[in-house]
């Protein structure tokens, strides 16, 4: 649906909110079925609004406790412990950055992280590398996991805690390994 569709079907549903709200052209049979479309709609932006998290309020939100990492085991500064305490947990979920809806084309379930982190191009900003190793201010990986770029990752949860922003940090400033 292009834009022009879109503002007409928003404008539909906030008609609706009105005492005598007009009826589209394709609604036949009075308002039982405008009912439906209005259920139908409500429902599809329920949806879209769970689908990765909702608005952009994440600086509202507080850190996870720093002393625990997302998968319960100790946080070490080498992929495969960011793999299971960050990625796998936080990241990797349905809808976010999982094999069958990786957002801006980003898969980080294990095995696929590396290939898809380091020395790639953001899909978001094609000057920016999401992982250049050894300089994890250049990364943009980094830069989104700090608020410094777009929205905050990870979107609609809690920041990151500063020890695990640390550990990422420090991954990628020796040289973002495969290990």
């Amino acid at each position: 649906m292009g834009h022009l569709g879109m503002i007409r079907l928003w404008g539909y549903f906030m008609h609706f909110f009105r005492q005598n709200p007009p009826l589209p052209p394709f609604v036949k049979g009075g308002l039982g079925g405008f009912k439906k479309i209005k259920i139908l709609l409500i429902l599809f932006l329920w949806l879209m609004f769970l689908a990765c998290g909702g608005d952009e309020a994440e600086d509202d939100l507080t850190p996870t406790d720093p002393g625990t990492a997302g998968g319960g085991s100790t946080l070490s500064a080498t992929l495969s412990s960011i793999q299971t305490n960050i990625f796998t947990p936080t990241c990797a979920t349905s809808g976010c950055h999982s094999d069958g809806s990786a957002s801006a084309g980003l898969i980080l379930t294990d095995g696929n992280s590396f290939s898809n982190l380091v020395n790639v191009t953001s899909t978001e900003d094609s000057s920016q590398l999401r992982v250049k190793p050894g300089e994890p201010d250049n990364s943009y990986l980094v830069k989104k996991i700090e608020g410094n770029a777009g929205t905050r990752m990870p979107r609609g949860s809690s920041p990151l805690s500063s020890s695990e922003t640390q550990a990422i940090r420090d991954w990628i400033s020796n040289g973002a390994e495969n290990n």
